[in-house]
């Protein structure tokens, strides 16, 4: 019984979508196709419903823009109050059920050095000494898209950071010794540079 109304849906979905597509073609294809189009909004590259499914972030911008009546502009051709609500509701149905699909998926989990203000207080906890700033010396953090500056994306390892963080070894307020007694050192030797392969 539910196999067989697994194909009626897909059907459904097709020509709802067969229906989404002919109105971006009507309203929207015009400044947003291929390399030229407008603010890289490229919305051919929604030629199928799978690619919809899977360009999320492009659905989710089209219909932000749609919601707040910035597209299509003001001298340009209208979709009709209905035509517009039918282009929402579509897109509000697909991105929910991607959402669906993935809740409880966080996405993949890089690992990442710890940001500069981490750092620091860190290096704080374990000298006991409150006002050493280690990462005065370090590159500003980068906030990847998110605006976040502990994103694992953005905090990558470059050559420089790790000299800046070997240099730091030897600082005479960081040095081993100087750790607070209320923590144990497990690793003394964790920053030791590696030893030249022969």
């Amino acid at each position: 019984m539910l196999a067989s109304c697994k194909p009626s849906v897909a059907s459904n979905d097709e020509e709802e979508f067969a229906s989404f597509r002919t109105l971006l073609n009507t309203y929207c294809s015009d400044c947003h196709t291929g390399e030229t189009a407008e603010a890289d909004v490229e919305l051919n590259l929604l030629d199928s419903l799978s690619s919809l499914r899977r360009k999320t972030d492009l659905a989710q911008r089209t219909l932000e823009t749609l919601q707040q009546n910035q597209m299509p502009p003001p001298d340009s051709l209208q979709p009709k109050e209905n035509e517009r609500q039918k282009i929402l509701l579509f897109l509000k149905r697909i991105l929910r059920e991607e959402a669906e699909k993935f809740s409880g998926d966080p996405g993949p989990v890089v690992l990442r050095r710890l940001n500069n203000a981490e750092y620091t207080n860190s290096i704080r906890d374990l000298t006991g000494i409150t006002t050493l700033d280690p990462a005065k010396e370090f590159p500003v953090d980068g906030a990847a898209g998110e605006g976040f500056t502990n994103a694992g994306n953005a905090l990558s390892m470059t050559p420089a950071m790790l000299t800046k963080y070997f240099l730091h070894q030897d600082h005479p307020e960081i040095g081993p010794r100087k750790f607070s007694s209320k923590f144990v050192l497990c690793t003394p030797n964790i920053l030791q540079k590696p030893a030249r392969l022969k």
